[in-house]
Formats: structure tokens, sequence, C-alpha cells
């Protein structure tokens, strides 16, 4: 009886565990260091060069997603090149700072997310070790 219930229990914590991550709102991926990457580039100084990482971070994406026949990815990651592109030149910041705005919402949303996950992986990691 004891060894099934130590099974049982390990079970049931993995199973918990790639539930929360399966159900992540939230993934840190490109498009989340793009994001803020666009919002960095807004500041002189560092942000041509932020803005040129950027637009080969969507090169290489679009590039990508050519080679895998995804026409829609390479469509969406070459305009967001050209955003990056138009952002470099100097005095368009005022153009693409709603579009910078939406990012930043869209960041802060994401950052909330992540950090909702991680009280909810700290309440099961309790709730598992106090058994």
């Amino acid at each position: 009886m004891a060894r099934r219930r130590r099974i049982y229990g390990r079970r049931r914590k993995r199973s918990a565990i790639r539930a929360v991550s399966a159900s992540s709102p939230a993934k840190f991926d490109l498009d989340t260091v793009q994001a803020g990457l666009q919002l960095a580039g807004n500041f002189p100084i560092v942000g041509n060069v932020l803005d040129a990482v950027n637009v080969g971070i969507s090169g290489a994406r679009a590039a990508y997603a050519g080679v895998k026949g995804d026409t829609k990815g390479m469509k969406k990651h070459g305009k967001e090149m050209a955003y990056n592109l138009v952002n470099m030149t100097p005095g368009t910041q005022a153009l693409t700072s709603v579009r910078t705005i939406n990012k930043g919402i869209e960041l802060a949303k994401d950052v909330n997310a992540i950090r909702d996950n991680i009280n909810a992986a700290a309440t099961i990691r309790n709730s598992i070790a106090s058994r």
C-alpha cells in the first residue's frame, strides 16, 4: 500500500506541474523579447542599436518562416522588420509611438500573467510539500 501511494503522489505532482505549464497564457518567447526591444528602442543613443537588433531578429524569423513554408508568418515578421526600420529613422519615433504604447500594454499583461503563474506554481509547490 505504501508503494502505491508514493507512485500516485509522484504522478500527481507531475500532472499538476504539467497542467500549470501547459495552461500558461504567457510564454516568454521572441515576441515578448521583441516587444521589450521595441520599447527600449525609443530611448536615444542605444535606441538605434536595439532597433537594429530587432530588425535582425524579425528578418531571421521571416526567413525561417519562409523556409518552413509559413507565408502568413513570413509576412507578419516582414512587416515587423519594416516597422523597426522606420523606427530607426531619426524623427519617426512620434509616428511609431502609438504602436509602441500598444506593445507596452501587451508586455505589461505578459509580465502580470507570468507573475500569476509563478504564484500559482508556488501555491502548488507548498500544497505538495505540506502533504
